[in-house]
């Protein structure tokens, strides 16, 4: 993790070694028949109910910075069966909802192995390979491509 995300996390409250009780996230996933592992456990354990408020990078020639509000709140931000069971086929993957990034609309998800996709109805990207590279991703204002996944009918 370079020095700029480390900052930005700290900022927001994170340390490596923060622990929560995760008790209500945990009955929450169960409730919704959601399966998790023990990587996910931890993950959630680090970076559950956090808030990430950051700026990107200005960009050259554009006037705004685009502002990030990423909500690690899983309890807050349910998922459709429907759209979860199409985006797991896309993933390859079993998902679980953690939070969202509230100014874009975007739901995350969180496969087995910590990858993290940002979905809305029928499109979803993979925003990062952890949450590290997530943040690094929209700071650094990478492009992100959104693919398009369809009940099969």
């Amino acid at each position: 993790m370079n020095r700029v995300i480390f900052d930005i996390l700290s900022q927001n409250g994170w340390t490596a070694d923060r622990k929560i009780d995760i008790t209500n996230i945990l009955n929450y996933l169960k409730e919704n028949n959601h399966s998790i592992n023990q990587q996910q456990r931890e993950f959630l354990k680090n970076f559950g109910e956090l808030e990430i408020f950051f700026e990107a990078q200005k960009r050259p020639k554009h006037k705004f910075v685009n502002s990030y509000n990423i909500q690690i709140f899983p309890t807050e931000y349910g998922i459709y069966q429907h759209y979860l069971d199409l985006y797991e086929i896309y993933a390859k993957s079993a998902l679980i909802p953690i939070g969202g990034i509230s100014s874009y609309n975007t739901w995350l998800v969180l496969d087995t192995d910590l990858r993290i996709y940002g979905v809305f109805e029928y499109e979803i990207a993979l925003l990062g390979e952890n949450i590290f590279e997530v943040i690094e991703n929209l700071y650094e204002n990478r492009e992100i491509y959104w693919d398009v996944v369809r009940p099969q009918i």
